[in-house]
């Protein structure tokens, strides 16, 4: 694949992962319009968050409107950017929205008895599928950004350099009286 295909790749997949932290977004919504649970706030704020974040990512790879085609360094600085930010994204999903407190926090609403109970269990069992949408997708862009590096990595000139060093002395020279000198001192023979 050349690297124009790769960076349009990773636009598309990057495309498909916020639109899956999009369906996540609707599906944020608790089940019934009474007192939102502070872990329900929480876990909205949170995808907010992430949708924000990966959005950055993509946004770092959006074609320029300029008619001028992309070049090499254009492309590799827009590339590291997006690792960035995309890198920023995956912590933030791990480490905050699908991280074990916050599923537990989530599932625990599901414990009480009743229609309420049954409604947040079947609430948690949407979230927690989208949120394994969200992370297949993050390991599809994932992988599209790597293909990127690797494109990125195939276009370093793989000229070699050889250099020689040498040791050079210090400079002989024959002064008027023709005795060798070193520098500046006279050599005794």
């Amino acid at each position: 694949m050349t690297l124009e295909g790769s960076v349009r790749e990773l636009r598309q997949r990057l495309s498909v992962a916020v639109s899956r932290v999009d369906d996540l977004d609707g599906i944020a919504d608790p089940p019934n319009s009474g007192t939102v649970p502070l872990a329900v706030e929480e876990f909205r704020d949170a995808t907010l968050e992430f949708h924000s974040r990966l959005a950055d990512a993509l946004a770092a790879v959006l074609p320029v409107a300029d008619d001028a085609p992309p070049t090499d360094d254009g492309i590799r600085r827009d590339v590291t950017i997006c690792q960035g930010n995309f890198t920023d994204a995956s912590r933030f999903f791990n480490v905050e929205l699908d991280s074990p407190e916050r599923i537990h926090d989530l599932m625990s609403l599901g414990e009480t008895e009743g229609d309420e109970g049954q409604q947040w269990r079947w609430w948690f069992r949407a979230v927690r599928n989208s949120l394994t949408q969200c992370e297949g997708a993050m390991f599809d862009a994932a992988e599209a950004l790597a293909a990127c590096w690797v494109e990125l990595a195939s276009r370093i000139p793989s000229t070699s350099v050889a250099m020689q060093v040498t040791n050079i002395g210090n400079e002989v020279a024959l002064d008027q009286d023709a005795r060798p000198r070193i520098g500046s001192e006279p050599v005794n023979r």
